[in-house]
């Protein structure tokens, strides 16, 4: 695909005011001869002298109004701005449809090229703008100064926030400690009413994160749009992330602070961009257009976003791309406050099963950024973000729009006046205003203390449940498997590692299977038991594996992943092939064939695939089919289920209608019925799968007094063990005991 770029190497950037419209001060660093060092011969340089390209960069060159319109095939390795790139290589590659060609495996260094990062978070309430950053809440960009902090109550509605002491110095994340524990799905309660900002120093090594993307080097348009992780890369050497989740982050009272240039910093991928500011843009743009300040992950470049005016009277495609004579088929950046750079590709991106991770930005470690999928603490309907579907809402409700807008009444909203009126809970609207939950039965009874409800289209199964307790007061239990053959079940500590053993049949106390820390384990979150009754293992982020023997808890064998500062092995199912873990940060699936110890195989490698990795978790619980010829995985950043074809490795989301799977974790798959736990909303949803596995309808959800922040399920036979995790008050006083919860499978007319 041909493209024309009109290049003048030296870009004059705007000036930011502190006003919320003015794109960042950055340096005026240009694309030199250096970023080409690392690239095949044929790839285009830049004449040094005229800061122009070269006539080797340049396919067409004509002359418009006395500037130079360059035209080149392929994404342009010379555009890059110097020390933007680490390393840069033709690869052959792969694409999604299976088209046979050539990439760039690049690696970006990580940090911007052309200016400093910063300043994020305000000091105090009197700080000007230029003292702080952005924020974009999806409809708004706002100057994070000090008025901006005194107004979040009246800006979301909620005298909740209140993020500045008695003096007026602003709550601001000031060491790694509180960072790693506020730039994660599930923030600390301590550090609810935060200003989260990150520094360089506090990443691993105290230096910026490289990130190795593989994207082609001539793009080809795809026969339909297709979704998107990390969008693609900037010309001054930073990964451009996937939209982040603003309510998640405002429903536990943060703020994740942008720079000036619509970037900030997490644990993981280090700094990164989720709003275009025209801080990396090269050369300048005819009237009616943007300069070029990215590549996409498909190949196309990527241009500033359009000024309102003239976007409204360009024709542009689903995904915010056109064609023009100049610059061929190109994207536009969404506007800043949309916080999300692009919104689809138009463009087929590289497959998976290569090496290794690529293209999809870099790894992630465990807790993940505050970008990720959470269900926090204060979860408000209507906050910012997109605005409240209330027809959606009412629907989910089962009510008119105009009954709900009726029982909401004014600004600031009674939810719980609201709720009465209605005749459901407060926790109920609250949910579906937020968008989550499947449509109320005409009329909900609440589930007795310690028991189960099932809600289904008004048929409720109530039934009793108990408890087994786990010894210890600093447990966090994630993973939970059943032996069949022995009637015992397993759960392991996240926090250091120790396993327990129960029986259904025995004590409703359980006891230490393995002491923390034995043979290396230093945390557990996945467990299973194979048919010959060895029990598996996940390692977190510290990306081990380890299998033992039950029967004297001695270790068969460990496995490691290569190593990384961001992997967290999560999740397992034992098939005949195999067994099969998922990484939540690395977009792989790892298979064990043997009981020998050694590294594990990079079995598939989703870049590329319909399966995309975002910020914050990715993939957690699996299952395979009982004849072992595919796998069902949960995303829950995104709330989808896939499926996986084991003799071709092909994946396919499986459609589930809008039935809610955020925060979806562990998997317990019963026949054709699939049962998805969803942690932080404290349910168990159960759907039915189609003969193909490609449709899952229902919706059911199972409640019980008896959940605290359920992870994993193990299906007994006919009743699940249910692991409570409490990750809600890790940080804070958790509920002892910790305990893993057994409760009847709800029977009834499906």
């Amino acid at each position: 695909m041909k493209k024309i770029f009109l290049l003048i190497m030296m870009l004059a950037f705007l000036v930011a005011c502190g006003g919320s419209e003015e794109p960042a001060d950055v340096a005026t660093d240009t694309p030199t001869e250096a970023a080409t060092e690392v690239v095949d011969a044929a790839t285009a340089v830049v004449d040094e002298a005229t800061d122009m390209p070269s006539e080797e960069a340049t396919t067409e060159v004509a002359d418009t109004d006395d500037t130079v319109v360059v035209a080149t095939d392929g994404l342009d390795i010379s555009y890059f701005y110097e020390n933007a790139l680490e390393a840069a290589n033709l690869v052959d590659c792969t694409l999604s449809d299976g088209t046979a060609t050539s990439c760039y495996e690049i690696t970006i260094a990580g940090y911007p090229a052309n200016h400093d990062v910063g300043p994020f978070c305000p000091p105090t309430i009197e700080s000007t703008a230029d003292e702080g950053g952005l924020w974009l809440d999806g409809t708004n960009v706002y100057d994070i100064d000090g008025a901006f902090i005194v107004s979040l109550p009246e800006i979301y509605n909620d005298d909740n926030w209140q993020m500045y002491d008695e003096d007026g110095n602003v709550n601001i994340t000031d060491t790694a400690e509180e960072f790693d524990l506020a730039a994660r799905p599930d923030v600390d309660p301590s550090l609810q009413n935060h200003c989260v900002e990150g520094r360089i120093e506090w990443l691993e090594n105290g230096e910026p994160v490289p990130t190795t993307v593989t994207i082609p080097a001539t793009p080809v348009l795809a026969d339909s749009a297709s979704a998107g992780g990390n969008w693609g890369i900037t010309l001054n050497g930073v990964i451009i992330a996937a939209q982040a989740p603003v309510d998640a982050i405002l429903s536990a009272y943060t703020i994740a602070a942008f720079d000036d240039c619509g970037g900030h910093i997490n644990p993981v991928d280090g700094y990164h961009l989720h709003g275009a500011r025209g801080c990396s843009e090269v050369g300048e743009a005819p009237e009616g257009e943007t300069p070029i300040f990215a590549y996409a992950m498909d190949g196309f470049p990527v241009h500033s976003p359009l000024a309102a005016d003239v976007e409204a009277v360009t024709d542009l495609d689903e995904c915010n791309g056109h064609t023009t004579e100049e610059f061929g088929y190109h994207y536009h950046a969404n506007p800043a406050e949309e916080n999300g750079v692009l919104t689809c590709f138009m463009g087929v991106t590289v497959g998976g099963g290569q090496d290794g991770p690529g293209g999809g930005g870099g790894d992630r470690p465990e807790g993940g950024p505050p970008d990720g999928d959470a269900g926090g603490p204060g979860a408000q309907g209507g906050q910012p973000g997109d605005a409240p579907d209330f027809a959606a809402a009412a629907a989910i409700l089962g009510v008119t729009e105009q009954e709900l807008q009726d029982a909401l009444g004014g600004p600031p909203p009674d939810f719980a006046a609201a709720a009465e009126a209605l005749g459901v809970s407060e926790e109920a609207l609250q949910a579906a205003i937020a968008g989550e939950g499947a449509p109320l039965a005409d009329e909900t009874v609440d589930a007795p203390s310690g028991e189960v409800q099932m809600v289904d289209d008004g048929i409720a199964n109530v039934g009793e449940g108990r408890t087994f307790t786990l010894p210890g007061d600093n447990i966090f239990p994630e993973g939970v498997s059943y032996d069949p053959a022995t009637g015992k079940f397993y759960v392991g500590a996240t926090s250091d590692g120790t396993l327990y053993v129960g029986d259904v049949n025995g004590s409703a106390e359980m006891t230490v299977f393995s002491e923390a820390g034995a043979d290396g384990r230093t945390t557990a979150v996945g467990t299973k038991v194979d048919a010959d009754g060895n029990l598996w293992v996940a390692g977190g982020g510290t990306g081990q594996m380890f299998v033992y023997d039950t029967t004297d808890s001695s270790l068969i064998a460990s496995y490691t992943t290569p190593a990384t500062d961001a992997t967290f092995i999560n999740d397992m199912t034992v098939t005949e092939s195999g067994v099969y873990f998922t990484d939540s940060f690395r977009p792989i699936l790892w298979r064990v064939t043997d009981l020998e110890s050694g590294e594990a195989e990079v079995w598939l490698d989703f870049t590329g695939s319909v399966l995309n990795y975002v910020d914050g978790f990715n993939l957690n619980g699996i299952v395979a089919t009982e004849d072992g010829s595919a796998l069902i995985v949960v995303h829950s950043g995104e709330g989808e289920l896939y499926r996986i074809d084991v003799a071709t490795q092909e994946v396919v989301r499986i459609d589930t209608g809008d039935i809610p799977l955020t925060a979806g974790d562990g998997l317990a798959l019963v026949g054709n019925t699939i049962y998805v736990t969803r942690n932080s909303f404290g349910e168990i949803v159960e759907l039915a799968l189609s003969d193909d596995l490609s449709v899952g309808t229902g919706g059911d959800v199972i409640t019980s007094d008896l959940f605290g922040y359920p992870t994993t399920i193990a299906y007994t036979g006919n009743t699940f063990l249910v692991a409570n995790s409490q990750f809600n008050n890790r940080g804070g006083t958790p509920n002892l005991p910790f305990t893993v919860a057994q409760i009847p499978l709800p029977q009834g007319e499906y």
